[in-house]
């Protein structure tokens, strides 16, 4: 019963107190009172506003979704200069091809055109390049070992897009027209053909009253479909002579084509 009696009590001051309040604001008595309160709490809600202005935009940029956008964006950049350091550096192969090809003992009227090697198989070359060459268009490199001319590296056979097949000395449709000369002092000892063997290839046709020793060059001829005077390799054994005007011997090619990654087209000789 007390408890009652006191939160009645409690009730009634209330809303005494409430009436008086409300009866006083409505006559102006509390005017004072509320210009007083505006006066100090104006100036702290405005610089709670320009906190919020100055502070929501570096939020909106810490958001999770801008983040996720200049995360990408970062990615792009980095994968296009990932891509120009790749051409860069593939660049730089090139340059440094044309300088080794532009010191080699070449004729000065030869031309060029430069294809990227893309993969080895058998007795068959797959290059890329832009240039479109003709059927049977020699394709050289350079080699540090050889002091004048270029490498033979094959001859182009068809087109497909970008992609151009390069026969290869051993393939079974290679004949090419050589000369032999001394290793030491490059006089010319025999001519015949590099005939390919599905794998390696064999130096054939040649005269039985002419010289062949092992270690002795081989280069293309004049006389075939290709320019004169490029290495095509060494002998590396001669064959025993058999009944016939003709004698062989076997051959190492000069060039390793699956450490090659430029070759060269000749496009003018």
């Amino acid at each position: 019963m007390l408890g009652l009696e006191k939160s009645g009590r409690t009730l009634i001051l209330y809303l005494v107190c409430s009436s008086l309040l409300f009866f006083l604001d409505l006559r102006g008595f509390l005017t004072p009172i509320h210009n007083l309160v505006q006066a100090l709490t104006i100036p702290l809600d405005t610089r709670l506003f320009k906190t919020k202005k100055s502070i929501a935009p570096n939020v909106f940029l810490v958001s999770s979704g801008e983040l996720e956008k200049k995360a990408e964006e970062a990615e792009v950049r980095n994968a296009f200069l990932s891509s120009q350091l790749a051409k860069l550096g593939s660049l730089e192969k090139e340059n440094a091809r044309l300088r080794k090809l532009l010191g080699a003992s070449l004729p000065p009227s030869w031309m060029f055109e430069l294809a990227n090697v893309v993969s080895s198989s058998g007795d068959i070359l797959q290059v890329t390049s832009d240039y479109t060459p003709s059927s049977n268009t020699a394709v050289i490199t350079t080699d540090d070992k050889v002091k004048q001319g270029g490498v033979f590296v094959g001859f182009t056979e068809e087109k497909v897009g970008r992609k151009i097949k390069i026969i290869l000395p051993t393939s079974d449709l290679s004949k090419i027209p050589v000369v032999v000369r001394d290793k030491n002092n490059g006089q010319l000892t025999a001519v015949g053909l590099a005939l390919g063997r599905g794998g390696k290839v064999i130096l054939d046709q040649v005269l039985t009253k002419e010289t062949l020793k092992k270690g002795d060059l081989i280069l293309t001829n004049e006389d075939g479909a290709f320019p004169a005077g490029l290495l095509l390799g060494v002998i590396t054994r001669v064959l025993p002579v058999k009944d016939g005007a003709w004698q062989q011997a076997e051959m190492e090619l000069a060039t390793n084509v699956n450490a090659l990654d430029t070759v060269f087209f000749v496009t003018k000789y």
